[in-house]
Formats: C-alpha cells, structure tokens, sequence
C-alpha cells in the first residue's frame, strides 16, 4: 500500500461470507506491522466480517457510537496477538450512510490524515448509502483507495472516484 493512503475502503461481496472478514483482519495486521496507530472499523454485524474472526460479536461498537451511547474510546479494543486497534460493528448493525455523518467518525477520517491508517469494512450492499453521501460529510473521496476482498457482484458498484489498490 502507498505511504501517501492513509484511509482504505475495504470491501467485501456479498457472497465472501467470513473469507471477506478474515481477509480484513490479516490485511489490517499486516499493515499495522508497519504502521503505528492503524485502525480497523467493522460495519457489518454479525459472524461473517471482522466481529466473527476476532469473536467480537457481543461487544459493544461502531453502532453505540453512532447512537451516542458510547465514545470511540470505550469500544475500540486491541485484539489479542494483533497489532491494530479496533472498532466491532456492534449491535443493531449501522448504515455506511449513517456513520459518515458522525463527527467522532469525521474526526477519525481526519486523524488518519495526520499519521494514523483508517481502515473501514463494509459489504458491497453499503455501497450505494457510501456513493449518496456528499457535501459535509465523509464521502468517497475521503478514501485514498479500496480493496476489493473477493467478488463483487455487481463490477459496477464502486463508488465514482475511488482508487482501486487491489
């Protein structure tokens, strides 16, 4: 991955199952090696993304912060034998469009900027909630590229104005 990327769109078919997941969590590890303050941000609820690989389903995460029951602090974890920090999807599962409105997510997209690495997981379905998002908000050009993690179903779902890395 360039220097210069320091937020990653990392995204995963709708058919990948855990392989999606999995992938996400050896992708952030390897670039955490090399890289202090890397962050993984999970979307996607449930067994089959990052939470079914670190067994995080039960923790609080990405939802409670985007309901203001709880800060960025109080969910992101360190994962045990693993060298980035990170943020479950937590529990009822959030919308991509909801989360970039957030100002804890606006000031996270903004701190990768200035040294740290922002990776964030979502499914192909969340695409077209990512592509609307525009104006104020974090929106697709935030990201300095995505890797697509398997197949996508749809070739054509990338948000416009995205790097591909992989």
């Amino acid at each position: 991955m360039p220097e210069s990327v320091r937020t990653l769109l990392l995204v995963s078919g709708s058919e990948n199952g855990e392989w999606g997941g999995l992938a996400a969590v050896e992708l952030a590890d390897m670039i955490a090696g090399g890289r202090h303050r890397t962050l993984l941000v999970n979307t996607l609820a449930g067994s089959s993304g990052p939470d079914g690989a670190l067994r995080t389903e039960a923790e609080p995460g990405l939802s409670d912060i985007i309901a203001g029951r709880r800060s960025v602090r109080e969910v992101a974890i360190t994962p045990p034998g693993r060298s980035f920090i990170f943020i479950p999807a937590g529990h009822p599962p959030s919308r991509v469009s909801d989360l970039v409105t957030v100002p804890a997510f606006q000031h996270l997209i903004r701190a990768a900027g200035r040294g740290g690495t922002l990776l964030l997981f979502v499914s192909e379905t969340d695409l077209p909630g990512l592509a609307s998002v525009g104006d104020n908000r974090v929106c697709p050009a935030d990201f300095g590229g995505c890797v697509v993690l398997g197949d996508l179903a749809d070739s054509e779902a990338l948000p416009p104005g995205i790097t591909l890395l992989a």
